[in-house]
């Protein structure tokens, strides 16, 4: 993205918003790519493991530990918070000055208040700064990361869109090499125009031993049962598409929903019955008993 890439050679911070399966991280990675042998290398967190704020900078100094070596293991030793709440942020973010300057590739940052927390509490603590930042959020956290304080931490706003029907030809075009034209066509059809649909359609497509229209005929008429199911299900298949395999239990699976362990579980058997999703055993180091993880089926994503 011509954009992005100008924003970033003027050390602008950047705020990226788009929905799942727009191309955020894909574009970050490429960023970081770019940006490995500059004068500020690019440093990629992924935070979806952070459940607040506190969490997410012990993420960020983890990852700039992990870049910088022996200077890292200096920083990572001071994460330890505070016994108050403030200070533990303060004391977590003024920390992160310590390590050379960067540009932080910031994925997925915590919803419920704690991205506003990160960049707007705390926007003049990591204004300070020298690192410069780069954040891809999902659509649902636009108003906390643009709303005064946090709107002020961002030079540059960019919204991730669908991509036009001339690129998503193209797009598939590369990926399906020797595919006839209308069936490049019939897949852009039936997409919405991300990436990540077309990329699951395109490999379905070369997988498939059908031909692409029976195929794509198929595939609407299980979407049209899948409406069907009770909204709770029909729901739960959509934050698989989002979010890849989960299990019943999955706390952000929960929170997301407001829903029950054993209300989930109900829902995920349901969809497994209907042949809308598959399960299996997660695998696991330690020892004890895996949980079982639900992947919706490759043709429905």
């Amino acid at each position: 993205m011509p954009q992005l890439e100008a924003a970033v050679d003027r050390k602008l911070n950047v705020l990226v918003l788009g929905p799942p399966g727009s191309g955020k991280t894909t574009l970050l990675r490429s960023l970081e790519a770019n940006h490995e042998d500059t004068e500020r290398p690019a440093v990629y967190v992924d935070l979806a493991p952070a459940q607040n704020a506190t969490q997410a900078l012990m993420v960020i100094a983890d990852a700039l530990g992990q870049r910088w070596g022996a200077f890292g293991d200096t920083l990572r030793s001071s994460m330890i918070p505070e016994t108050t709440p403030s200070g533990a942020l303060l004391r977590l973010a003024r920390r992160l000055g310590e390590a050379p300057a960067s540009l932080l590739l910031i994925d997925a940052p915590p919803g419920e208040g704690h991205a506003h927390t990160l960049f707007g509490r705390l926007r003049d603590e990591l204004w300070q700064q020298e690192h410069q930042w780069v954040i891809a959020a999902n659509d649902v956290l636009r108003d906390e990361l643009t709303r005064p304080p946090a709107s002020a931490f961002f030079d540059v706003h960019l919204d991730l869109a669908p991509l036009s029907t001339s690129e998503q030809r193209e797009f598939l075009a590369r990926r399906l090499a020797g595919e006839p034209d209308d069936e490049i066509d019939a897949i852009v059809d039936q997409t919405d125009g991300l990436p990540r649909s077309l990329l699951s359609l395109a490999r379905a497509a070369v997988l498939s031993t059908q031909p692409v229209d029976e195929l794509l005929a198929k595939r609407e008429e299980q979407r049209a049962l899948l409406a069907k199911l009770p909204r709770l299900t029909s729901t739960i298949a959509e934050y698989l598409a989002d979010h890849g395999p989960t299990s019943g239990s999955d706390p952000q699976l929960l929170a997301t929903l407001g829903v029950s362990g054993q209300s989930a579980r109900k829902a995920l058997r349901e969809l497994e019955d209907e042949d809308f999703v598959r399960s299996f055993p997660e695998q696991q180091e330690r020892q004890g008993r895996p949980r079982k993880l639900y992947e919706l089926l490759e043709n429905l994503r």
